[in-house]
């Protein structure tokens, strides 16, 4: 969660980095890097509504060829962000693409924290304008709730 909340306050405080033509600037990154994270973080977002989507119209119709191509899409989705990072090796991007498919569905099961965090943040979005007008550059954590266990 903090991680996420503090990546949105990042693209809010500097959100005029977007598409700037300012030739100091990496155009690759005002123009695909930063725009594309949003679009990860929006996809992101709904996966879980597209995902629910497909299985129900492929189980109630029996079409498993909606779910095949919803599978093929979500897996050229995660090729394109594959294929996007600068820090794999070619050898790496051809492996992770060849799994890309069996590997969301895996990694879905796991991502639930992801998404909490982003949906934590996105209810919160309220509290970044004042954060950001507050006259401090440091990181402020977050409100913590504490859970009770019971022995």
């Amino acid at each position: 969660y903090r991680w996420m909340y503090g990546r949105v306050q990042v693209f809010a405080k500097h959100s005029d980095f977007f598409f700037i033509r300012n030739r100091q600037y990496s155009r690759r990154i005002t123009w695909f890097v930063l725009p594309y994270a949003v679009v990860q973080d929006i996809t992101f977002l709904f996966a879980p509504v597209v995902v629910v989507y497909l299985l129900y119209f492929a189980l109630r119709f029996g079409d498993l060829g909606l779910l095949t191509s919803g599978i093929a899409a979500i897996a050229l989705y995660l090729s394109i962000s594959i294929w996007s990072a600068e820090a794999l090796k070619l050898k790496d991007k051809v492996r992770l693409t060849y799994y890309a498919a069996p590997m969301y569905v895996l990694i879905y099961l796991t991502t639930f924290a992801d998404y909490y965090a982003l949906t934590a943040t996105l209810l919160r979005t309220y509290k970044i304008k004042r954060s950001l007008t507050q006259k401090h550059t440091t990181w402020r954590s977050p409100e913590r709730k504490v859970a009770s266990v019971s022995i």
